[in-house]
């Protein structure tokens, strides 16, 4: 005698399919916002990212209310109270040869909360003069970049002299470097 053929599937067969379905419709839901449970919804991301944003601003006034109101690192020209160092101490020249074709000077300013700084560097007989305006930070104010190619002024041991003018004060430093 021969087994009956059924006309019915499997359950392995009727099930795939229907497991399928389930999983585009959750996320035809998910991403169409019609159900707010959908865990990785646009909307759930948009508002993490203005609460993180919102926290971030608050953070940083705080931090900048602080600031201000102990005094600190506050610019102090505009407490009414700046007076430029008239020494050098307060300047420091790191001159540094960056490549084969160009020399760097970076500063660092203690004291100052604005003027121009003047450079003048030289190699024997050839000279160049650059100038640049004071940048204020709160832990120390710099000059806003001098970059020199070595081109203009060649090879040897350059002298650098800056001038930092602020508050009607004049101040100069000097270095040196062995460019190659």
């Amino acid at each position: 005698m021969k087994p009956k053929k059924s006309n019915k599937l499997p359950i392995k067969h009727t099930l795939m399919p229907l497991a399928g379905l389930v999983v585009l419709l959750a996320i035809y839901l998910g991403s169409a916002k019609v159900f707010n449970f959908w865990p990785f919804s646009n909307t759930t991301i948009e508002i993490q990212q203005i609460q993180a944003t919102a926290q971030d601003h608050q953070k940083k006034t705080d931090t900048i209310d602080s600031v201000t109101n102990k005094g600190a690192a506050a610019d102090p020209k505009d407490q009414g109270n700046y007076t430029p160092p008239v020494s050098s101490q307060g300047i420091t020249l790191t001159p540094k040869q960056d490549n084969s074709s160009q020399v760097s000077l970076t500063t660092k300013l203690s004291g100052y909360s604005d003027g121009t700084c003047s450079l003048t560097v030289a190699n024997g007989d050839k000279s160049v003069t650059q100038t640049a305006t004071v940048i204020y930070q709160s832990q120390f104010s710099t000059c806003a970049g001098f970059t020199i190619p070595v081109s203009s002024l060649g090879t040897g041991t350059w002298q650098f002299n800056l001038t930092v003018t602020s508050g009607g004060n004049t101040t100069s430093k000097e270095a040196t470097l062995g460019v190659q």
